[in-house]
């Protein structure tokens, strides 16, 4: 399920969870560092570890909403590879 702050997701993400108790859900959060505001003025290591905690927020507060996904995984994947 695609995670990115808006009322539709979060909404379709508590519809998974509700209506497909037994299925593995994945919440899944894209990071385009081309697409940001931090991009002008972060650089480097600082700019992809802001990204990433936005991420992290956003995915914590996914699972937060939906309390039934009992196990999560992170990944970052970013356009050059996996971080």
């Amino acid at each position: 399920m695609p995670i990115d702050d808006s009322d539709p997701a979060d909404a379709a993400l508590e519809y998974a969870v509700t209506e497909f108790p037994d299925a593995d859900v994945t919440a899944l959060h894209v990071i385009d560092p081309y697409e940001t505001s931090f991009s002008s003025w972060l650089g480097g290591e600082q700019f992809s570890e802001r990204l990433e905690e936005e991420a992290d927020v956003l995915l914590a507060a996914a699972i937060v909403t939906t309390a039934t996904i009992l196990h999560t995984d992170r990944r970052v994947i970013w356009r050059s590879g996996v971080q």
